[in-house]
């Protein structure tokens, strides 16, 4: 039959399918939405977790008008230049499987841009207010125009910039909690972006005036509040209502079905803000502040609105089979908020047939026809994103008796190549690596090789340290990793922390052999790269998780801006662990967790040091090899001291900067607390060192004298003893240095059971003990008596039943030490 040629390819593709998990194909790495500068370079991949034909590049929907990269191979990256507004937009790869193309989510290239603020967005037009103490007032800057990516807004208090520690809600406004005096001041704001390297100044502008007065005045805002807040389901969100009035107003607040919201897991309120954790798509709602005191009552209604990423909840079966020239409907379901829209793809590409009706989430598709056949996918897209649901159509042909005149010959003709060429690593400014160097005796220490944990097939965790030096100031850091067999290196995009100095790593792929490097960005925004690291080989599979979970069992606050964790650990000396990981964030946010690493096996404190004054944090552990890392231990959730009140106008922010002369877990530790543990073990080792001396004096003589001890050297070292005032052991008299079960009897016969026994107790020894080592006669010797065993079992009847001593004890001696022959000498 010479309808074999299209028989064959359909068969492969069959073949090819049931050699994988149900459909079996999907995308490992995805292009990811970016921002840049004109004139920069930016880099967009896709990749497969098998091997495809080659990769094509759409951009806004269409082919490229002029090459773009492909290869053979699963790996494919498209460097894209921008010179203009042209080349922003949506970027979408299609992998090339036989017949059969498979496209990808799309991913934006915006230009970077900041205008001027939109004056509309300021609630108040006042420029001047009176505040009596104790109240709490917002202020809030507007927005600009428009900003991509955001702007960072910084407000100023008197031209000086507000510490970040300043508590900021949702809608970017910053709060003064409890003012007093010093809050007053002339009170600015602005907005930055670091990419475009611009500052545009917002036109607020208020005079605060915080007074003790008590004129009665009846609840109003500063800042009338947001009325709207969107937030992503599994976050966090702050909605703030401020009030300020004379006397102070009460606030409460009142959930989507009119109940009273107090504080708990699920909400926290702080004076003039409400803050709801872990959202749900049911916190969606109204929620009103309600605000009086005894001169006026406002009640302020804030919507607030939780918005779902997509997701396909139900799709065609992975294998669809349709005969030819027959009909079939293919459903798919979609959730998410808002309700995302249905977009149907037919070999990477939207669906624009006659023969196929589609209606939101329902495709009929009528009169199949050969070339129906390949992958069918249902993408499901709202404001947050995409995701897509993937299947297979088979079509089976036609039997028929002759051949037909008409061949089909498919051909994509838009297989295009060019160049590979390498992706360039920028810094804000979008400028390329500048070559290392000094400037000025300035030296840019770098970091050191990084050691690489395997956390997850997907994941890994990167640590590294800083040399102690006197070179530029680090800004941040910048992570960078590649396979070996690449060219290119990929950079993270999050700006490490100077202080920071371990970094997650996800979506690798497993059964890959990695490098990774660590850059530091420089007070002068040069930057300077560390050696790298070691290969590194990521086996596939899931975390073995034979290491056991650190036990958090405390968290404590240490000042304002740190908290010290206590957790027990077993060690094990099958497998010992390197240390421990430290994962902590804002209760009031749903971002990443921050990590820190702690080294040693024996560690079991830790001070998480940056954080911000009266704030709640998560907090949880894990313990860790160069092989795996444990499960989590269980998470707690602890506050930081609130900022202590200075006498200065203008609170200035100080940053907790790594010590120089501390070694690579410095930066997790507090100086006064770990002074405090040096100076309590100096201590105690003297003190071991003393008493370990004493015992050893004592067992050396207590040996030798028990050698050539007899009962006249007894009664000898009785009397040695009586030129002692008087003496006393544990409460006991001692008498010719026999002492049963801790009672000093005389030694002899014992009348009772006829026979000599052996002393059980202190026997007494002599020692010589000389005020001056170096004086040339012994006038200045005193002669005391030590015990050489002791049982310490006398009962009471048994101390009266003891023979004293001949000489009386004068009631008015004091019980010290005292020589006979030397006059005015103690010894204790």
């Amino acid at each position: 039959m010479n309808y074999q040629h299209i028989l064959i390819p359909i068969l492969m593709i069959l073949v090819f399918l049931r050699n994988t998990s149900a459909i079996g194909i999907f995308f490992t790495r995805s292009p990811e939405s970016l921002v840049a500068p004109l004139h920069d370079e930016v880099v967009f991949d896709c990749t497969l977790n098998i091997d495809v034909d080659y990769i094509k590049w759409r951009h806004n929907s269409s082919d490229f008008s002029y090459p773009a990269q492909s290869h053979t191979n699963t790996n494919s990256r498209l460097v894209v230049k921008v010179e203009s507004i042209a080349e922003t937009g949506d970027y979408q790869c299609v992998a090339i499987i036989g017949a059969s193309s498979l496209a990808s989510t799309a991913a934006t290239l915006s230009l970077a841009t900041l205008k001027e603020f939109d004056n509309r967005s300021l609630s108040s037009n006042e420029n001047t207010f009176q505040i009596t103490t104790g109240n709490t007032v917002t202020l809030n800057c507007g927005k600009p125009i428009q900003s991509d990516p955001p702007a960072l807004i910084q407000y100023y208090k008197n031209g000086q910039p507000l510490p970040r520690t300043t508590p900021v809600s949702s809608a970017g406004s910053v709060l003064l909690k409890n003012i007093q005096p010093e809050h007053s001041g002339h009170y600015t704001c602005s907005a930055t972006n670091n990419i475009v390297s611009r500052v545009v100044d917002s036109p607020m502008s208020i005079n605060l005036n915080v007074h003790s007065n008590h004129v009665a005045l009846s609840p109003r805002f500063l800042n009338k509040p947001q009325t709207l807040y969107i937030a992503q389901k599994n976050s966090n969100v702050s909605i703030e209502c401020a009030p300020y009035g004379e006397p102070v107003p009460t606030v409460q607040w009142f959930g989507i079905h009119k109940n009273k919201l107090m504080n708990s897991n699920k909400t926290n309120i702080e004076p003039g803000l409400l803050t709801i954790r872990n959202l749900s798509i049911e916190d969606s709602g109204v929620y009103e502040c309600n605000i009086e005191n005894i001169y006026g009552k406002i009640n302020y209604l804030i919507t607030l609105q939780v918005q779902e990423l997509p997701y396909v909840k139900n799709g065609p079966s992975e294998f669809v089979i349709i005969n030819e020239g027959s009909s079939e409907t293919l459903k798919c379901e979609a959730m998410g908020t808002p309700n995302p829209k249905i977009i149907w793809y037919l070999n990477g590409k939207p669906v624009n047939d006659s023969n196929i009706f589609v209606k939101g989430g329902i495709l009929t598709l009528n009169n199949t026809q050969k070339y129906h056949a390949g992958f069918i996918q249902c993408f499901a897209c709202n404001v947050l994103g995409c995701s897509y649901w993937a299947a297979m159509i088979q079509v089976n042909p036609k039997q028929i008796t002759q051949l037909s005149s008409q061949q089909y010959n498919y051909e994509d003709s838009t297989t295009r190549s060019s160049p590979q060429r390498e992706r360039k690593d920028r810094n804000h400014k979008g400028k390329g690596h500048k070559k290392d160097k000094k400037k000025k005796g300035n030296e840019m220490i770098p970091p050191s090789q990084p050691n690489v944990t395997r956390l997850t097939e997907n994941s890994v965790m990167v640590v590294w340290s800083v040399p102690p030096n006197d070179g530029l100031q680090i800004r941040f850091f910048k992570l960078q990793y590649k396979e070996v067999k690449d060219n290119w290196w990929n950079t993270s995009s999050d700006d490490i922390q100077m202080h920071i100095r371990c970094y997650q790593v996800d979506k690798l792929l497993p059964d890959r052999e990695y490098v990774f490097k660590v850059a530091a960005v420089y007070s002068n925004n040069d930057n300077k790269s560390g050696p790298t690291s070691k290969h590194f080989f990521l086996n596939k599979g899931p975390p073995n998780r034979t290491l056991i979970p650190p036990t958090l069992m405390s968290a404590k606050a240490v000042n304002s801006t740190s908290i010290l964790l206590e957790w027990e650990y077993l060690n094990s000396v099958l497998a010992p662990v390197h240390g421990f990981y430290v994962y902590y964030r804002a209760t009031s946010t749903a971002g990443d967790y921050t990590k820190a690493i702690v080294e040693g096996q024996n560690a079991r404190t830790f001070v998480v040091t940056h954080l911000l004054p009266d704030t709640s944090y998560d907090l949880k552990l894990q313990s860790f090899t160069i092989n795996e890392a444990s499960n989590f231990s269980a998470i707690l959730i602890h506050k930081t001291f609130g900022e202590p009140k200075t006498s200065t106008d203008t609170p200035k922010w100080t940053d907790n900067s790594v010590d120089s002369t501390s070694n690579n877990n410095a930066y997790s530790t507090i100086g006064g607390v770990r002074s405090l543990y040096v100076l309590l073990g100096a201590i105690v080792a003297i003190i071991g060192a003393i008493i370990l001396l004493i015992f050893v004096t004592v067992c050396m003589y207590s040996k030798r004298s028990s050698a050539h001890s007899n009962s006249a050297e007894l009664n000898k070292n009785s009397e040695a003893v009586s030129g002692l005032e008087p003496l006393s052991m544990n409460g006991f008299a001692l008498k010719n240095g026999k002492m049963v079960n801790g009672c000093t009897l005389p030694i002899g016969s014992d009348s009772t059971h006829g026979h000599t026994h052996a002393p059980n107790g202190y026997v007494i020894h002599p020692i010589n003990i000389t005020n001056n080592p170096l004086a040339p006669d012994a006038k200045n010797t005193i002669e005391i008596s030590y015990l050489t065993n002791h049982n310490n079992n006398c009962s009471e009847n048994e101390m009266n039943s003891l023979p004293r001593r001949t000489l009386p004890i004068p009631t008015d001696t004091p019980r010290t030490w005292h020589s006979k022959d030397a006059k005015d000498e103690n010894y204790v």
